[in-house]
Parts: structure tokens; sequence; C-alpha cells
């Protein structure tokens, strides 16, 4: 968050583009899971599993969502899922444009996210301003009072709105307030006041041990629901009976709800769940369940618009259906159950975390390291992210050295080099910084980080990093060259090397292992 004169900007508050099409995942929903996304990048993902399973299954097809601020939505996040995020989405009422600009200046200042309900019939930059009016929900991430803007991430600017890339935008803040004010007019007929939603963004507060529990609850209840008692279920039933009753409109919403669940699932666990036959056999079924889901959808269409009494094979197909999502909680909660992996054993003597699915390879005493340039590898205030590749300090090993060949861009956003993690869990990085500066730095929750920096240009093919322990005390060496004396809190519990980015960047490096 940056606050400077009459400007409040919320950094962590980025750009995103998705993959999902706007059928399956509306503004609504996106904007929060866009918001709550700054609390951590697993947000984004896992708010979209929770609150799509809600829909499909506990709410179970009924039209009780209204997309305000009485919707049920919010209320089950507020109430199940906020000690999951670390953040509560509250409702600010306002009574005038005076009393939203100081509201809204005053939730930025709070470190607060904020999301407008607006009808896109006063947007200028909509294709539609002033011919119809549409619900539509800006994410404001900041505000210039002196120029009476606000910063804002939204979609419409981009394709005339068919994209589904969020950039930044700046809008003049009286069109905020004449959006929202019509949507109130337009859509919500229960609210006496304005108003919009905010959520506190400190991204400590994700839980990530609830987390793991909430979903091995809700896994374990869908894979032993009654699927007889689903909405398609009774749907068939009524067919069956030559009732004919429902909207159609609204059950394709529904299964479209059902199709953003399964690829959230499929995105989750493709991004932060290590490669290994479990989750090979659950993006296979993930893959072949919606795939079948939309010729299901079609052919459900087609059926109930011709009002057709026979439907025995449309039946059995519904029924296969529900029972493969059955099987894909129970697969999910065997991940789920068995743990991310991604800390694993090779060669019986180095464990290694590698999240984000580097190049990793290990001989007998060479480790290769290679990072991709359109991923970022972090492990910046707790992240886990970066390549490490470590030893258990079992025999009090005090002394750690190694030759290390880097091959990055020049100056770019990349660091490598030697790794201790202390028994404290405090994690100290030893290493280059872009070949163009050498640095001591130690993670821990409240990191005095930097302990030491000094340019150092990597002129040398291959340089040598080397650090030893006497007692509470730590020396640092280049080139057998002292460094760096820093005392440490606790004794070392691992050792080993490390590889980050904390921006794009091409990255590989070797590490030759030396004496020990």
């Amino acid at each position: 968050m940056s606050f400077k004169d009459s400007e409040i900007i919320l950094s962590k508050v980025k750009k995103i583009e998705d993959s999902y099409e706007w059928s399956e995942l509306n503004c609504f929903y996106r904007a929060f899971a866009i918001g709550l996304s700054s609390l951590n990048e697993k947000a984004y993902d896992l708010f979209l599993i929770y609150i799509t399973a809600y829909v499909a299954y506990i709410i179970n097809g009924e039209r009780v969502l209204s997309f305000d601020a009485n919707d049920s939505v919010l209320k089950y996040y507020n109430s199940e899922l906020k000690d999951i995020f670390g953040a509560e989405i509250k409702r600010n009422d306002f009574t005038s444009y005076k009393n939203m600009k100081k509201k809204i200046l005053n939730t930025l200042i709070n470190n607060e996210v904020v999301i407008v309900p607006s009808d896109l019939y006063f947007l200028p930059y909509c294709k539609t301003y002033l011919e119809l009016h549409k619900r539509h929900y800006l994410i404001v991430k900041g505000f210039n009072e002196r120029k009476n803007l606000l910063y804002i991430l939204d979609n419409m600017q981009n394709e005339l709105g068919a994209s589904t890339a969020y950039s930044d935008f700046m809008i003049k803040t009286g069109e905020v307030y004449e959006m929202c004010s019509s949507f109130k007019k337009s859509f919500d007929n229960v609210s006496t006041k304005n108003y919009y939603w905010s959520a506190k963004l400190d991204t400590d507060n994700f839980d990530e041990k609830k987390n793991k529990e909430y979903l091995h609850r809700l896994c374990l209840k869908l894979s032993n629901h009654d699927i007889n008692k689903e909405f398609e279920a009774t749907l068939i039933d009524k067919m069956k009976e030559g009732i004919f009753d429902i909207d159609l409109l609204h059950y394709m919403e529904y299964i479209n709800t059902k199709k953003l669940l399964f690829a959230s699932i499929k995105k989750y666990v493709d991004k932060f769940y290590e490669s290994g036959e479990v989750k090979s056999e659950l993006c296979n079924m993930l893959d072949l369940y919606l795939k079948e889901r939309e010729r299901i959808k079609i052919l459900f269409a087609v059926t109930y618009q011709k009002k057709v009494e026979c439907i025995e094979q449309l039946e059995d197909d519904i029924q296969d259906l529900l029972k493969m999502e059955k099987e894909i909680f129970k697969v999910l909660n065997t991940i789920i159950e068995k743990g991310n992996s991604c800390v694993k054993e090779r060669n019986t003597d180095y464990m290694i975390v590698n999240n984000n699915n580097a190049d990793v390879e290990l001989g007998n005493n060479k480790i290769s390291i290679n990072l991709d340039e359109d991923i970022i590898y972090d492990l910046w205030k707790n992240a886990d992210n970066g390549v490490q590749i470590y030893k258990e300090n079992n025999n009090d090993i005090r002394y750690f050295n190694v030759d290390m060949k880097m091959d990055c861009h020049f100056g770019g956003s990349s660091h490598c080099g030697i790794m201790l993690i202390l028994e404290n869990g405090d994690k100290i990085l030893f290493g280059s910084l872009g070949k163009l500066n050498m640095a001591v730095h130690k993670l821990s929750d409240n990191p005095e980080y930097e302990l030491y920096i000094e340019n150092y240009v990597l002129e040398e093919e291959i340089v040598n990093l080397q650090i030893n322990s006497e007692d509470k005390e730590c020396y640092f060496y280049i080139d057998q060259k002292e460094v760096l004396k820093c005392e440490i809190e606790t004794k070392i519990k691992y050792y080993g090397v490390f590889a980050k980015t904390w921006e794009n960047c091409k990255c590989s490096v070797d590490f030759i292992v030396k004496d020990i």
C-alpha cells in the first residue's frame, strides 16, 4: 500500500487474466476472487471451489441468489470461510456522494480492497452506455482525492468488455457514484441505502491448516451424499411424470456453476499439488467429467424442450455423471490427506521443495536447477515457491561449501545460493542477486531481512560460496574471503541450496557440492 498526499493505492491488488469464460464465471464471483487473491495465491481458486460447491449442492439449484448486499453467498462466506481466508467481507453503506468519497478513502487507508456494485448503463467506456441496464462489479484499488479519480481493476475497457482480463484503469468518482446509485434502483429492491463491499488485505492471516480441514470435510460430505436428492435427479423424476415446469435458463446457470466448480478444482490441483499417479488420475477424471457435463447439458435441454417422456438414456447418463462427481471428491480427499508432497526425499539424502515444477537434476555432487521465465519462484513473505534442496543436519555439520555457476539475465530478478534452515524455522539465504550483488537475507516472521549486501559482479564463470558455524556464530565466505559474521538464534536444522526469482526471469544454476 502506498499513501502520498491525497493519493492512496493498494499495490497488492494487481491485474489478472484467467482462463474462465464469461459463461462459467460472472463478474460478481470474479471480482471477489480477484480481491481475495491479493491475500494469498491460493485464494482465487479456493474461493471459487467453496462458493460454487455451496451454490451447486447446498443451495441445490434454487433461485435464491440476488447478487446484492443480502446475497446468501456472502453470508455463507462470512459464517464459514472468513477464518480460512483471514478477511471478512463487509458491507459499507453510504448516504451521499460526499459520504461515499470519504468512506472509500478511509476503507482504502485501512488496507481494504473495495468492490462496488454498478450499473453499466452509466459507464462511459461500456458499449451499451446509456442504452442497457446491466449488473457489474468494479474493483477499486486506489483513490486520488485531489484529481477526484478512483483507480480500478476492470475488464470493460478491454475488447469492449468481452475480455476476461482485468487491468488497471481510472474513472471519475462521480461516475462510480452514479453507477452505484443506479444499481440499487434497478436491481436491489431490498436495501434502503447505497453500499459497497470491502475485504481487508492481510496476507499473514490465510490459515492453511483450517483450509485443509475444511476442504477435507467438504470432500467427505460430497463424496457421501445421496445423488437421488440432487437437483438434476429431482428434475428427471418430474420429467418422468410429464412435469416440465422449470426455467431452462436457470438450469443452464446451475450446470455452469457445476462446471466452474470442477474446473476450479482442476486448476487448484494443477497449481498446488505435485505430479504423481493420484494427481494424474484426478485430472483425467476431471477432463472426462467436464466433457461429459457439456454433452449432457445439451442433451437435457433438447429433451426438455421436446417434452419427451421416455428419457431412460438421459437418466442413466446423469446418474453416471453424479456418481463420477462423488468419485472425484473421493480422489481429491486422498490428495488432501496425503498432503502436498512438495517435500520428498531423493537419493536418500536430499529433500526437495519444488512447488512450481522447475527442472531439477541431481547427481552425486552436482545439483542443476532451471527456472522458467514465465513462472515466478519466490520465497518472500513465507511463500514456498522457490526451489529448495537440502539435507537434515543429523551430524551437526558446521561447514558447507559449494561452487556455483549462474546463467541468467544480467541484473535480472534471480537469486541463487546456499540456504540454512534453523531449528526455529528461520531461513538464511546467502547468494547472488542477478549476478550484480552478493547478499545474506534472513526470512522469518518479522525479518530484518537484509543482513548483508554488497556490489559483487560475477565476472568469473564460477564463484565459491562457503558457510562456517561455531556455536551461535555464522561466517560467510565468497571465494575464501570472509564477508560477514553474524549470530544465529538456534542451531542449524537443514543446509542446502536454493534458486528463486521475484519477477519473471529465466535462470539456470549449477551447484557443485564440495567439502562438508
